[in-house]
C-alpha cells in the first residue's frame, strides 16, 4: 500500500512480510512503520547505495571502505539494537544481560567483530521509598541497580566496551521499564557467505519445470553442508583444550 506522508512515498508492505497490498491496506499502522519511514524513503529515492541486502535482514549493514595494512578493502559495518523491556521488568539482571547479549549474538553470527556498545535505560526515581512501589512491581531502586549489574556483567565477560550509557529517570517508566542495548560491528564483506539464495533458485526451477528438469542449467553443485566439518570441529576442541592447559601451566605452574 502506498501512503503519502508529508510528501514522502512510503510502502507499508514489505517483500519479507508476506503482506499483499490488500492485506496491508487492512493492517493498522504501527510504531515500526513510523520508525522506518526515513530509511524506506531514502531507499526509494536511491540514496542508500551502500546498504547491504540479503535474504535475512536482522541487523542494518552497510558497505564501507576500510584501510587494512595499507590496502583498501570492502567491509560491512553493522548496527544492531535490541530492547528487553518486559524481561528486565520481570528479572532485572537476566533481562538486561540478555539484552546486550542478543545485540552481540546477531553480528557474531555474520562473522563480524563487535567493537562498541551503547545502553539506554529508563525507570522511575530509584531514590523513591519502597512504600511507593506499584502493586505487582519491583522497587525502582532494585530495577535500576540490578539491571545495570546484569548489563555490565555480560559486557565485561565478553570484553565489550560500552562507550555511552544514558539512564533516564521519569515517572512514565514506573509502569514499564526501558532497557535498550545497541552495538556496532564490522567484518570483511568477503567473509560473509550467502548460499540460501542459490538453493531457492534450484527449488523454484524444479517447481516451475517439474516435467523437464535439466541439471545442466546450473553451473556448480550446491554445498550440502555449510559451516565446519566434523574434522574441523574435533581439531578445534583439541586446540582449545591444549591452549587452556598451556595457559594454566604458564599462569599457575600446574
Amino acid at each position: 500500500m502506498l501512503k503519502i506522508i508529508h510528501g514522502a512515498d512510503f510502502h507499508l508492505d514489505s517483500p519479507f512480510s508476506g503482506l499483499t497490498p490488500e492485506r496491508a491496506a487492512q493492517r493498522p499502522q504501527t510504531l515500526m512503520d513510523i520508525a522506518t519511514i526515513g530509511a524506506k524513503t531514502l531507499k526509494k529515492r536511491g540514496l542508500l547505495p551502500e546498504l547491504d541486502e540479503s535474504e535475512e535482514i536482522n541487523a542494518c549493514s552497510i558497505h564501507v571502505p576500510a584501510l587494512v595494512d595499507g590496502e583498501e578493502q570492502d567491509w560491512l559495518l553493522m548496527f544492531k539494537n535490541e530492547t528487553h523491556n518486559h524481561p528486565t521488568e520481570i528479572e532485572p539482571f537476566g533481562g538486561a544481560a540478555t539484552c546486550i547479549g542478543g545485540c552481540i549474538r546477531d553480528p557474531l553470527s555474520g562473522r563480524a567483530y563487535v567493537h562498541q556498545a551503547m545502553r539506554v535505560t529508563g525507570c522511575g526515581d530509584p531514590r523513591a521509598s519502597f512504600e511507593d512501589t506499584l502493586p505487582g512491581k519491583l522497587p525502582q531502586r532494585k530495577l535500576a541497580t540490578t539491571a545495570a549489574a546484569g548489563y555490565s556483567s555480560y559486557g565485561n565477560q565478553i570484553g565489550l566496551a560500552t562507550g555511552h550509557v544514558a539512564e533516564i529517570y521519569h515517572p512514565g517508566y514506573m509502569a514499564k521499564h526501558l532497557e535498550c542495548g545497541a552495538v556496532a560491528a564490522a567484518a570483511p564483506a568477503a567473509n560473509v557467505r550467502r548460499e540460501t539464495g542459490e538453493q531457492a533458485k534450484v527449488l523454484n526451477y524444479i517447481l516451475r519445470n517439474w516435467g523437464e528438469v535439466r541439471p545442466e542449467e546450473f553451473e556448480d553443485e550446491l554445498k550440502e553442508l555449510i559451516g565446519h566439518t566434523p574434522f574441523q570441529v574435533a581439531m578445534g576442541a583439541v586446540l582449545g583444550v591444549a591452549v587452556g592447559l598451556a595457559g594454566s601451566f604458564i599462569a599457575f605452574g600446574v
